[in-house]
């Protein structure tokens, strides 16, 4: 669902694409904005090729995926250098709800809906803890 609006200043605003990232926006003046939000984000990635020189090492037989879940929850200041040219400052907390490794049964994937319809074990489990962050970007946007 996308979501986008601002106020009749042009001062407060809110721009959402649900459930991927939500963000409240606060517009000091039009080259300086303040952002308040979240963003999901997730991969997945399937090991099943050998490696050369690890031949004992196969992982074609246990069909595995690494699968990665995070909710960065944050805070942006995006503000103009140069006409076209913006500068990001993010900071923020990143909380890790999956980072495991599961056995992927017959090639096909288990859904678990966060253990709702099934619970069977991951293959390995992680244990990361959830850090702080810092981000800064330099932006090239059209005029």
């Amino acid at each position: 669902m996308l979501y986008n609006s601002t106020d009749a200043l042009n001062k407060w605003g809110a721009e959402v694409l649900f459930p991927a990232r939500a963000h409240v926006r606060r517009t000091i003046n039009p080259r300086n904005m303040l952002f308040a939000g979240y963003e999901l984000e997730g991969q997945s990635y399937r090991l099943w090729r050998n490696p050369t020189g690890f031949d004992d090492f196969d992982l074609r037989d246990q069909e595995l995926e690494i699968r990665r879940g995070e909710i960065r929850l944050r805070m942006l200041y995006e503000f103009s250098l140069k006409d076209f040219i913006w500068l990001s400052v993010q900071a923020g907390y990143r909380v890790n709800y999956r980072y495991d490794v599961d056995r992927l049964v017959g090639g096909t994937e288990i859904y678990r809906a966060f253990g709702i319809l099934r619970d069977d074990p991951y293959a390995q489990t992680n244990g990361l803890g959830n850090p702080f962050y810092f981000n800064v970007s330099l932006n090239v946007v059209s005029p």
